[in-house]
């Protein structure tokens, strides 16, 4: 997968805790592919990948860790709407994991930044230029009238 000629995104903590006795290797892995520069994680769906937890706190070394060493290859996304679950999680409890995880600049590079890198966003305004590294495809002029993501 790393030598793919494009990102490849490992959705749900890469099911860190789907199957505990492989979550060692899972880890290795997930972190010598992320080491790679073409592979991300998004934190999604913390119930997928912690079935045996409601708090999903078996998840809080792995998040930290990830965080420490690849912070840089972290995204969020919701998984909204929820399809795998007959009774729908509240995505503002999901979201304020990252409080749990996160400091505020960490939450930042994850949500804001990594996000345009990887989607390619262009700057939320122009007191908040594009990212390093995010191709903005022209659009430079969206970025100085404040157009794109905040």
């Amino acid at each position: 997968m790393t030598a793919l000629p494009v990102p490849v995104v490992i959705d749900h903590f890469a099911r860190i805790n789907a199957e505990p006795a492989m979550s060692d290797r899972v880890k290795a892995v997930l972190l010598r592919m992320m080491g790679s520069g073409s592979v991300w994680m998004k934190m999604s769906a913390p119930y997928i990948a912690s079935p045996d937890s409601t708090a999903y706190e078996d998840l809080d070394d792995f998040v930290r860790h990830l965080a420490g060493d690849r912070l840089d290859r972290l995204v969020w996304g919701a998984d909204w709407p929820h399809v795998t679950e007959s009774s729908k999680p509240d995505d503002a409890v999901l979201i304020n994991l990252l409080a749990r995880w996160l400091s505020e600049d960490e939450i930042r590079v994850v949500l804001v930044e990594n996000a345009a890198r990887l989607y390619h966003f262009i700057s939320g305004g122009r007191d908040r230029p594009a990212p390093t590294g995010a191709d903005t495809g022209g659009r430079a002029c969206c970025a100085k009238s404040g157009i794109g993501p905040t």
